[in-house]
């Protein structure tokens, strides 16, 4: 309900909402996942549990381990020796770090799927 001050008050405030041009909102893109391909490097577990990969040129990233595969690891808090080595490609997102309290404490790349190549 519009409240005016005038009929006249009225008619003019209509008309110009109805003349301005309308806004529409742009949906935000949502960043597309990161792939990367390399070998199982290590696993470590403190309060989150990380992966480390070894990529081209022999470097090495740690990323939270959010996958479903990782899942068995995550809960015996180590990896199986037999994985160390094995190639993977990797579906790179963000995942939450998480103290022992269960405190966010930031965000950091995940990997969100992780699939065996050999």
């Amino acid at each position: 309900m519009i409240l005016c001050a005038s009929r006249v008050a009225c008619i003019a405030l209509v008309m110009a909402l109805l003349a301005a041009p309308s806004v529409e909102a742009k949906p935000i893109k949502a960043p597309k996942p990161k792939l990367v391909a390399g070998t199982i490097a290590g696993f470590g577990c403190g309060d989150n549990c990380y992966l480390t990969i070894k990529i081209a040129d022999d470097k090495e990233i740690d990323v939270l381990c959010r996958a479903k595969e990782c899942a068995p690891w995550v809960d015996a808090q180590e990896i199986p020796q037999a994985m160390i080595g094995r190639s993977v490609k990797a579906t790179l997102g963000k995942g939450k770090q998480i103290d022992a309290a269960g405190d966010v404490m930031g965000a950091m790349d995940a990997v969100t799927k992780l699939q065996f190549v050999d």
